[in-house]
């Protein structure tokens, strides 16, 4: 399951994030918004495909918004935690294998989105929020 939220800023600029992906694209696509000063715009990167890039103007001068979470989980249902909307477990894939802990367990990346203030790539100052706005499936 997916999510989107509306982007907003004290300064005036809005935008649109998406968490994660539809159940066709499960495993294969993980979107998550990024920062890019370059556009000075809020936008979404497949976390998953390995092009840390742009989807625009294909800068690599991204500031990711992931939250980190300090407590490791190795399941991959979404979870509350305090001061972060949502917390998803991706599996962290080479060439669509999954690497594996020295536990034998498949490896995951955690990804947050804080719900405090944040870095706004527009104005470059911390004042823009996430509010959620539509879940999809």
């Amino acid at each position: 399951m997916g999510a989107s939220y509306s982007a907003i800023c004290t300064c005036g600029y809005e935008g649109d994030a998406t968490v994660a992906s539809g159940w066709r694209e499960a495993g294969k696509v993980f979107k998550f918004p990024y920062a890019c000063d370059q556009c000075k715009a809020v936008v979404n990167i497949d976390v998953l495909s390995g092009d840390l890039s742009c989807p625009v103007c294909r800068s690599t001068s991204l500031k990711s918004y992931n939250t980190p979470i300090e407590k490791p989980t190795w399941d991959l249902t979404p979870k509350k935690w305090p001061g972060v909307y949502e917390h998803f477990s991706v599996p962290t894939t080479e060439d669509g294998v999954c690497r594996l802990t020295e536990d034998g367990l498949c490896q995951v990346t955690d990804y947050g989105l804080y719900q405090g203030l944040n870095y706004c790539p527009s104005c470059k100052e911390i004042g823009l929020t996430f509010s959620p706005s539509v879940l999809f499936d």
